[in-house]
């Protein structure tokens, strides 16, 4: 009866170990595969947006039919572009113009074609800041806002230089007319002022979008460090499910090798019983026979007597 007992408590206790060892394993498999499937929608959110981020370009140079889907800084990009091409035809249509007057010094529409593409030029010189400025003031966050930066370094770089190249023609101009006439327009000091103003502002909006950019670009820099924590981080996880893998190997082999001690003490313990029992009939008989020995040795005696 005790030994009935002892198996029942040692199949409890190997069953009852079992139990946990499964259910702790399928608690951390659980929450293995909830965190693979967080992480997949992570890559997958994210995918979305560097797809996003990969056209940029592509929308920079898309038709006018796209522009309500486009952020509100790159409609602004592709209207200075725009601007700027158009500075680029006028410039173009100037050079043109003033290499006509050369030749044709009597010819007033030409003075009047000039002064309207020169007053063209600078509207466009300043719409064109304008936008570049607004550009920089709307808001953007991650990847997108270095992408805005990056846009509009590009385009006040653009604006730079075309206006530098329009005002050393303005003074070449003006020092050919000085040569032959000694006149110099009187609203040249002026427009020298406007330029002087524009390339001022320019390094304004270029400084405060080149230390906006730092700041986003630290701020990308740490949400890559947070990624790569996390990373380090799911490494471990695994580790840790290796190495419950193994200690529930270790358990099962344990197991395994009480079930063969137990199974072994089992038939130890029956072949006892047997044993006993052999040895309480041996020893009933060994009672009788002496009980009948000394039963014999009295009858003798009193027969004797």
């Amino acid at each position: 009866m005790t030994h009935k007992k002892y198996l029942r408590v040692r199949h409890r206790w190997l069953f009852n170990t079992a139990y946990w060892c499964w259910y702790t394993m399928s608690v951390s498999f659980d929450l293995s595969s909830e965190f693979r499937r967080l992480r997949a929608d992570h890559k997958a959110e994210l995918g979305a947006r560097d797809d996003g981020m990969d056209d940029t370009e592509s929308l920079l140079l898309a038709d006018e039919n796209s522009i309500s889907e486009q952020p509100e800084w790159l409609q602004l990009a592709n209207s200075v572009k725009a601007d700027l091409t158009e500075v680029e035809r006028n410039m173009t249509a100037v050079q043109q113009g003033r290499a006509d007057r050369q030749r044709n010094i009597l010819d007033d529409q030409l003075d009047v074609r000039l002064d309207v593409l020169t007053q063209k030029i600078t509207r466009l010189f300043r719409e064109a800041t304008g936008k570049v400025s607004r550009m920089s003031r709307i808001p953007a966050r991650g990847e997108a806002a270095v992408v805005k930066g990056s846009v509009v370094k590009t385009l006040s770089s653009q604006i730079s230089n075309l206006s530098t190249a329009f005002r050393q023609d303005q003074a070449v101009f003006l020092r050919d007319l000085r040569q032959r006439s000694g006149v110099v327009r009187a609203d040249s000091s002026l427009q020298d002022e406007e330029t002087q103003y524009r390339e001022s502002r320019l390094a304004q909006v270029l400084s405060a979008e080149h230390t906006r950019v730092e700041d986003v670009q630290q701020d990308v820099m740490n949400v890559v460090r947070s990624i790569s924590d996390l990373g380090q981080m799911a490494k471990d996880m695994s580790m840790l499910v290796v190495d419950q893998g193994t200690l529930l190997d270790r358990i099962d082999y344990n197991m395994t090798v009480a079930l063969d001690d137990v199974e072994a003490g089992v038939t130890d313990l029956t072949k006892s019983e047997e044993y006993q029992k052999r040895a309480k009939c041996l020893q009933n008989w060994t009672y009788i026979l002496a009980g009948l020995t000394g039963l014999i040795i009295v009858i003798m005696v009193i027969s004797k007597g």
